[in-house]
């Protein structure tokens, strides 16, 4: 059984980082055909998705998060995102949510989440809410800035931000719940030494 399990997050590695070869490859396709601009989303994708592997959180969650992240990234760069929802609510919302056990992987790793765990899981969950919501916030300033210094169109404006902050807000919380509701009763089952 342990031989299966090794398995199955070996093949969500490979899901994942495959996922990241394909991001990269988009985003240096738009950069030489198309220039910054119309490669910014794509290259910030990739960023990202390289960005939080050495974090080592659960393969499914890391596989999960990186998918998610290309899928809304292509569906932009594609002109797609335009046409399905110019505000991109889903992707606000969804990759709010699936990064949280990220930034939970995150905090295991550099020693912080126990003195956090030990307040409790509602500490926990806030932590989370605010460490996202802060990332949430460098993402819109990101836009803002693309949008100052190379003329791109990702920010749209003050009420886009607002409704991108809301929405990562409500993405944030329901992930943060859910992971720490998650990692709480992992912990509990394992065994005490």
């Amino acid at each position: 059984m342990a031989a299966r399990g090794g398995w199955r997050r070996s093949v969500l590695r490979n899901v994942a980082d495959a996922t990241r070869v394909i991001i990269s490859g988009v985003a240096l396709a738009r950069l030489g055909a198309n220039g910054l601009e119309q490669a910014l989303n794509p290259l910030v994708a990739a960023t990202v998705a390289w960005g939080v592997r050495p974090l080592r959180a659960a393969p499914a969650m890391d596989a999960l998060f990186v998918v998610l992240l290309t899928v809304d990234s292509l569906l932009v760069t594609t002109g797609a995102m335009e046409r399905i929802d110019r505000q991109d609510t889903f992707g606000h919302l969804v990759l709010s949510a699936a990064i949280a056990p990220i930034v939970l992987a995150a905090g295991e790793s550099t020693g912080r989440l126990n003195r956090l765990a030990v307040r409790g899981p509602v500490a926990l969950t806030a932590a989370l809410v605010a460490t996202i919501l802060l990332l949430g916030v460098v993402w819109e300033a990101f836009e803002l800035l693309a949008d100052s210094v190379i003329g791109s169109d990702m920010s749209l404006g003050r009420a886009d931000t607002i409704h991108d902050l809301v929405c990562d807000a409500v993405g944030a919380t329901i992930g943060s719940i859910l992971t720490v509701a998650y990692w709480e009763r992992a912990r509990d089952s394992r065994p005490r030494a």
